[in-house]
């Protein structure tokens, strides 16, 4: 039995899609398919499937590309509370660029060296009270951010990003002591509060 032209064709066709990347199902079949028919052959002169055979191992092996180099994140960190915010209107003198002379209450002001909390986090916005409960004469509230963590807290600890304190816990809501810029230099307290999440 000897091998047909048209045969050695396609196995030298099939073995090149192969090695070039481009391997494809019928590609394997008919490899397949031909190597039953060789493997049936015990005569006939295959000097020339021979040589294409060692020319083929002969050839230098394929390299894989290395994985791309991953870039670490970089996590910014807002830190412009204490400046005016954009949404409040500018009073004239500051349209003016006017220097206001006014005295400014020391007692309140943010202690920007402590280190933040982590409900310090978040906007006041994104966080849900979800229960409170009394452990050796103190009351403990459960927090969840909008990253679904949830934290414990309790009176004098801090929360949000106006440098907020608990002023007291009850059953459905959070007393919060937050302390703001008022755009001229000065801060000033404001109250609010963060109430029980309906389920």
């Amino acid at each position: 039995m000897t091998v047909s032209h048209h045969k050695l064709f396609w196995l030298k066709y099939a073995v090149n899609a192969i090695l070039a990347g481009k391997s494809s199902v019928r590609a394997w079949f008919k490899i397949v398919t031909l190597g039953f028919v060789l493997a049936g052959c015990s005569t006939g002169n295959h000097s020339d499937l021979q040589q294409f055979i060692k020319d083929v191992n002969a050839r230098p092996a394929g390299r894989i590309s290395p994985m791309p180099e991953i870039i670490p994140y970089d996590a910014f960190v807002y830190g412009a509370h204490e400046l005016r915010s954009p949404f409040k209107p500018v009073s004239k003198a500051e349209a003016q660029g006017e220097v206001i002379d006014r005295s400014c209450d020391g007692s309140v002001t943010p202690n920007l060296n402590r280190r933040k909390e982590e409900l310090e986090g978040y906007s006041l916005e994104s966080l849900s009270m979800k229960g409170t409960w009394n452990q050796s004469e103190r009351s403990w509230v459960l927090i969840e951010g909008s990253d679904k963590k949830l934290y414990r807290a309790q009176i004098g600890n801090h929360i949000g990003l106006n440098y907020g304190v608990i002023t007291d816990i009850t059953d459905t809501e959070i007393k919060i002591r937050e302390i703001i810029s008022d755009g001229q230099g000065c801060y000033e307290y404001r109250p609010t509060r963060l109430s029980m999440v309906e389920q």
